[in-house]
C-alpha cells in the first residue's frame, strides 16, 4: 500500500541503523586512539630525546668540572695534564652540542625562557673560567699559582658552574612534568573512550532490540495486509472471470465486423498504391531533366571562368606595355640629363672663352707697352682673341641647340606619358568592368546550379518518399490481410476465453484455500524469527558485558 515500507526496505533500514551504530563506535575509537597516539608521539619524539640530551649535557658538564679539579692535584705528569685538558675541552664542547640538540626540540615558552637563562649562565661560566682559571690545551695555567687556582675554582668559577647547572635541573624537571602530564592525558583519553564506547554499546543494544521488535511487528502487520489483499484480489478475479464470459461474446461479434472492414480497406489501398507508382515515375523524369540542366549550367560556369582568365591575361599584357612605356620615358629622362650635363659643360667653355679674351686683352696691352718689340706678340694676342670669340660663338650656338632639343624631348616625354596613362586607365576600367560582369554571371550561374541541386535533392526526396509510401501501403495491405486472418482467430479465441474464464473461477477458489494455509504458516515463521532475534540480542549483550569487563 502507498505510504508503507516494503519488507525489503524495513530490513535495509534495520541494517543501516546497525551499521551507523558500528560506525559511531569506530569513529569514537579512532578519535581516542588518535589523541592517545598524539600524546605518546610527543612523549617519545620530544620529551624523551630532550631528557636524554639534557642528562648527557649535565654529565659532560660535571665531567668538565672533574677534569678541572683533577688538574689542580700535585704530581701529575705532562701526559696526564694534556689528557685531562683534552677531556676538559671535549666535554665543554659536548655540553654546547648536546644543548643545541635539545634546543631544536624544546619549543614551549617556559623551555625557551629557561634555555635562555642556561645559555647566559654558561657564557658567564666560560668568561669567569677564562679569567680565573686560564687553562691551555697542554694542561698548563697562566698568571695564577696553585692556591689561587684552587681558590678560584671553588669560588667564582664554581658559583657560575652551579648557576648553569641549576638551569639544566630546572629544564629536566620541567620536561619530566610535561611528559607525566601527557601520559596522564593519554590515560584519561583512553578511559573516557572506553566509558563512552560502553555507553554507546549499551544504548545501541537496547535500541537494536527495540528496533527489531518494532520491525517484527511491522513485518507481521504487513504480511497480514498482504494476505488480506490477496484474498480481496481473489474475489476480484472471480468478478473478472464473469466479465470475461460476457466480453467474449461481444468480442466475437466485433471480430466479424473487423474482418469485413479489413477487406474493404485492402481494396482502397491497392488503388492508392497505383497512384503512388505514377508519382514516383514523374519524379524520376524530373530528376533526369534537372541533371541535364545542371550539366549545361556547369559548362556555362566553366566558359565564364575561361573568359575571366582571358580578361585577366589582357590586363597583365596592358600592365606589361605600361611598364615598357615607363621604361622608355625613364631612358628619355636620362637623355635629358645628358643634355643638361652638356649644357653645363658649354657654360664651362663660355667661362674659358671669357678668360681667354681677358688674357688676350692683357697681352695686347703689354705688347703696346713693349713698343716695336711687342708687335709680334700683339698679333698673336689678337689671333687668340679672335679664336676665343669664334669658340664663344660656337658655344652659344651649341647651348641654344641643347636648350631647344631639351625642350622638345621634354615635351615629347610628357605627351607620351600623358597619352599612355590615359589609354592604360581606359583599358583597365574596361577590363575591370568585363571581369566584374564575368564574375557576376559566374555567381548567377553558380546560384542557378545550387538551386538545381536543391530541386534535384527535393525531387529525389519526393521519389524516395513515394517509394517509402508505396512500401508502407504494401505493408499496410499485408497487415490488413493479417487483420482479416486474425479476426477469424479472435473469434475462435473468444470461445476459448469463455472456457478459460470458467477454469479461472475454479482457480480462485483454490487460491483462497491456499491463502488461509499461508497465513498460518507465516505467523509461525514470524514467531520463530522473533525468538531467534531475541536470542541473538541476548548473546550480543553478554558479549558486550564481557568485553567491557576485560577493558576495565
Amino acid at each position: 500500500m502507498k505510504g508503507q515500507w516494503t519488507i525489503k526496505k524495513q530490513l535495509i533500514a534495520l541494517s543501516a541503523t546497525m551499521l551507523a551504530i558500528q560506525l559511531v563506535i569506530a569513529f569514537v575509537g579512532y578519535q581516542s586512539l588518535t589523541s592517545v597516539k598524539s600524546h605518546l608521539y610527543t612523549v617519545f619524539s620530544k620529551r624523551l630525546p630532550s631528557i636524554n640530551s639534557l642528562v648527557q649535557a649535565d654529565r659532560d658538564f660535571q665531567q668538565m668540572l672533574v677534569a678541572e679539579r683533577t688538574l689542580l692535584l700535585e704530581g701529575l705528569t705532562e701526559k696526564q695534564k694534556k689528557a685531562l685538558a683534552d677531556d676538559y675541552f671535549t666535554n665543554k664542547q659536548q655540553v654546547v652540542d648536546r644543548f643545541k640538540k635539545y634546543t631544536a626540540l624544546g619549543d614551549s615558552p617556559k623551555e625557551i625562557e629557561i634555555s635562555k637563562k642556561f645559555n647566559e649562565g654558561l657564557e658567564a661560566f666560560e668568561r669567569t673560567a677564562a679569567e680565573k682559571f686560564p687553562l691551555n690545551k697542554d694542561g698548563e695555567f697562566k698568571r695564577f699559582n696553585k692556591s689561587q687556582l684552587i681558590s678560584n675554582s671553588l669560588g667564582p668559577v664554581n658559583s657560575k658552574f652551579e648557576n648553569a647547572r641549576d638551569s639544566l635541573d630546572q629544564l629536566q624537571e620541567l620536561i619530566l612534568g610535561m611528559g607525566d602530564a601527557e601520559f596522564k592525558d593519554a590515560d584519561e583519553t583512553y578511559s573516557n573512550s572506553i566509558f563512552l564506547m560502553s555507553i554507546i554499546s549499551v544504548i545501541s543494544l537496547f535500541g537494536s532490540v527495540g528496533i527489531c521488535i518494532f520491525m517484527a511487528r511491522r513485518i507481521d502487520g504487513r504480511i497480514n495486509n498482504i494476505v488480506e489483499s490477496i484474498s480481496h484480489e481473489g474475489q476480484n478475479l472471480e468478478k473478472v472471470s464473469n466479465t470475461f464470459k460476457n466480453k467474449s461474446v461481444a468480442l466475437s461479434s466485433i471480430s466479424e465486423q473487423l474482418s469485413a472492414a479489413a477487406t474493404e480497406t485492402s481494396s482502397s489501398l491497392h488503388e492508392i498504391s497505383q497512384m503512388i507508382k505514377s508519382n514516383t515515375d514523374g519524379s524520376n523524369n524530373v530528376a533526369s531533366l534537372i541533371q541535364k540542366s545542371q550539366e549545361l549550367v556547369t559548362d556555362g560556369v566553366k566558359s565564364l571562368g575561361d573568359l575571366g582568365r582571358g580578361v585577366k591575361d589582357v590586363d597583365s599584357s596592358t600592365t606589361a606595355l605600361a611598364n615598357t612605356v615607363e621604361k622608355s620615358n625613364s631612358e628619355l629622362n636620362e637623355i635629358i640629363s645628358v643634355f643638361e650635363e652638356i649644357n653645363a659643360k658649354t657654360q664651362v667653355i663660355n667661362d674659358i672663352v671669357f678668360q681667354t679674351k681677358l688674357l688676350s686683352f692683357n697681352a695686347s696691352v703689354e705688347a703696346a707697352r713693349a713698343g716695336e718689340n711687342g708687335k709680334g706678340f700683339s698679333v698673336v694676342a689678337e689671333e687668340v682673341g679672335n679664336l676665343a670669340k669664334m669658340s664663344g660663338d660656337s658655344a652659344d650656338e651649341i647651348s641654344k641647340l641643347l636648350v631647344n632639343s631639351l625642350k622638345r624631348v621634354t615635351e615629347i616625354v610628357d605627351d607620351s606619358s600623358k597619352h599612355v596613362n590615359e589609354s592604360l586607365n581606359m583599358s583597365r576600367d574596361k577590363i575591370n568592368k568585363s571581369v566584374e560582369i564575368s564574375n557576376q554571371c559566374q555567381e548567377v550561374f553558380t546560384q542557378v546550379l545550387r538551386n538545381f541541386d536543391e530541386v534535384s535533392a527535393n525531387s529525389n526526396e519526393v521519389a524516395n518518399a513515394s517509394k517509402e509510401q508505396l512500401i508502407g501501403v504494401e505493408e499496410v495491405s499485408r497487415a490488413m490481410q493479417e487483420i482479416s486472418s486474425s479476426a477469424s482467430l479472435t473469434n475462435q479465441s473468444a470461445h476459448d476465453l469463455k472456457a478459460a474464464s470458467t477454469e479461472l473461477s475454479q482457480a480462485v477458489i483454490h487460491i483462497g484455500e491456499d491463502i488461509t494455509d499461508l497465513r498460518g504458516l507465516i505467523v509461525a515463521q514470524i514467531r520463530s524469527a522473533a525468538r531467534a532475534v531475541n536470542n541473538v540480542v541476548n548473546f550480543h549483550k553478554k558479549s558486550e558485558n564481557s568485553e567491557t569487563k576485560k577493558a576495565a
